[in-house]
C-alpha cells in the first residue's frame, strides 16, 4: 500500500479505504471519507477547470484530490474555523499537497472557475445560503459551483436554485446524498447582509451586540447564556477570560466599562469578527478578541473570572478543554462559571479540575461555579 502513487492518507489511522475516480485516487483513513466528500470528488471534472476553491472540506480530501487530478491548477482551500483548518493543514502536509489555505469569516473573492463545498445533513440553512451567495459572487462568469450533501438534498437544491437560477441535481445510484451543479450567469452580486443586533440587559446596562449566521446566539440570546448571567448578577473587577466567546456576550456583559483585561477567545473566524466589532462598538479599548484553534498562547493575566458555555457536541471534549485551560490560568482567588444542560457529565468534568464546585439549576440549565484549581497531574 505504501508504494501506491495514488495513495492519499487522511489522518494517522488506516482502518478504512475509499477508492474513487475509477481507482485513480486511493484514500486511507481512520473512519472513511464523509459521504458528501466522496460525492464531490466523483463530481469533479476530468479536465482542468481553472482556479479552484474548496470550502467546508474538513479533512482537505477534496483539495488533495484536485491537486492529483489537475497538477497545473491553482487550488485554494477555505476554512471558517481555526481548529478545523489545523486538522486539514496536517493532511495537506502529510500528502505534500501544494494548496493555498485561507482562514477567514468569508470566502476569498477569487475569481475562481470552480468552487466546491460540502454541507452535512442538518447544516445551518442560513449559513449555507450565505456561503452559496458568496460562492456565486466569487466565480468567474460561466464558472461553476458544486455543492454536495450527504443527506436529504431538497433544501440544498432549493438554496442553489434561488441564488443561481439554474441548479442541476446529480443523484448517486448507490445511496443517499446528492451534488448540485450550477453556473454563474448573472453579473449581479447575490450576497445579502444577514447580521442581526442582539439586545442584552445585565447589571443595569443594555447592550447591542452584532451577530451573524453560524455564530452562537445569532438572532436571539440563548437560554444557557441567560442562565449564567442570572447567576453572575454583578459585573466583575479584574481580568475576565471568555472561552468559546461567540459574539462576546458573556465577557462584554460582565466586564467593567473599559474592558481592561477582558480576553475573548474562539476558534471561529466569524465569531471573532463579531466579537471584535462588539468590543469596538462598546468602547472596550482594554479588551481583545483572539482567534485560537485550541486555546493556545493565551495571555497570562491574573484572571478573576473565566466563563464558558461549551457546545454540546464532542462528547465533553470541548468542555474539558475549556475547564482545564481555566484551571491553569485563573488567579488563586478566581473562579470558573460554566453552564450546561447535561449536569451529571459536566459536574464530572469540572470536578476533575477544581476542588470547590457549586451547582445552581436555572430552568433546564445548570450553572457551575468552581474555585481552587486542582494541581495538574504529572505526565
Amino acid at each position: 500500500m505504501t508504494d501506491d502513487p495514488n495513495l492519499i492518507r487522511i489522518g494517522n489511522a488506516n482502518a478504512r479505504e475509499d477508492v474513487l475516480r475509477d481507482g485513480r485516487l486511493h484514500f486511507v483513513s481512520g473512519r472513511g471519507l464523509a459521504r458528501a466528500t466522496k460525492l464531490l470528488i466523483e463530481a469533479l471534472p476530468a479536465t482542468s477547470p481553472g482556479p479552484f476553491l474548496v470550502s467546508r472540506d474538513r479533512t482537505a480530501a477534496i483539495a488533495i484530490a484536485a491537486r492529483r487530478l489537475w497538477p497545473e491548477v491553482s487550488v485554494t482551500e477555505h476554512h471558517h474555523d481555526a481548529f478545523v483548518a489545523g486538522l486539514a493543514h496536517r493532511n495537506l502536509a502529510s500528502n505534500a499537497a501544494r494548496v493555498e489555505s485561507v482562514l477567514g469569516p468569508t470566502l476569498p473573492v477569487g475569481p475562481f472557475a470552480l468552487i466546491a463545498m460540502s454541507f452535512e445533513a442538518g447544516a445551518d440553512s442560513l449559513v449555507a445560503r450565505e456561503l452559496i451567495e458568496e460562492a456565486h459572487d466569487a466565480l468567474l462568469p460561466g464558472g461553476q459551483l458544486l455543492a454536495g450533501t450527504d443527506g436529504k438534498h431538497t433544501w440544498l437544491e432549493e438554496a442553489v436554485e434561488h441564488v443561481f437560477r439554474n441548479a442541476r441535481c446529480i443523484m448517486p445510484s448507490d445511496g443517499p446524498g446528492a451534488v448540485m451543479r450550477a453556473e454563474r450567469k448573472s453579473t449581479i452580486a447575490r450576497k445579502k447582509d444577514r447580521r442581526h443586533a442582539l439586545r442584552v440587559t445585565h447589571a443595569g446596562r443594555t447592550l447591542s451586540l452584532a451577530t451573524c449566521p453560524g455564530v452562537f446566539s445569532h438572532g436571539r440570546l440563548d437560554r444557557g447564556t441567560k442562565a449564567l448571567l442570572e447567576v453572575a448578577s454583578e459585573r466583575t473587577d479584574g481580568p475576565i477570560l471568555d472561552l468559546g466567546c461567540g459574539p462576546g456576550t458573556l465577557g462584554i456583559a460582565l466586564a467593567q466599562d473599559d474592558g481592561a483585561g477582558l480576553v475573548l477567545v474562539d476558534s471561529d473566524t466569524r465569531a471573532i469578527a463579531c466579537a471584535t466589532e462588539n468590543l469596538s462598538t462598546h468602547g472596550l479599548s482594554g479588551a481583545q478578541a483572539l482567534l485560537r484553534g485550541d486555546l493556545e498562547d493565551l495571555p497570562a493575566l491574573p484572571y478573576r473570572l473565566a466563563t464558558a458555555n461549551p457546545p454540546y457536541y464532542g462528547d465533553g471534549r470541548i468542555a474539558n478543554s475549556f475547564t482545564a485551560r481555566a484551571a491553569g490560568l485563573l488567579h488563586t482567588e478566581g473562579r470558573l462559571m460554566l453552564v450546561a444542560r447535561d449536569a451529571a457529565r459536566h459536574a464530572e468534568i469540572v470536578s476533575a479540575h477544581f476542588l470547590e464546585v457549586e451547582a445552581k439549576l436555572v430552568g433546564d440549565y445548570t450553572v457551575f461555579t468552581a474555585r481552587k484549581a486542582r494541581a495538574p497531574k504529572a505526565e
